[in-house]
């Protein structure tokens, strides 16, 4: 292989593994904002967290 092969596959191979990677770190950021705004949701439905009511306990 030549110097430009290996730069193409080098090329190739670094794309691939940073379109996964930031296919995962999108995926997690989306799962944390959808528990943190159901959270949002709870406390308003309910006027206080549950930590909240149960250290009142």
């Amino acid at each position: 292989m030549t110097l430009l092969q290996y730069f193409i596959v080098f090329l190739i191979f670094y794309l691939c593994v940073y379109a996964l990677t930031d296919r995962i770190c999108k995926c997690i950021e989306y799962c944390t904002g959808m528990k943190a705004h159901s959270n949002q949701q709870e406390e308003t439905k309910y006027g206080a967290s549950r930590k909240e009511t149960c250290s009142e306990k």
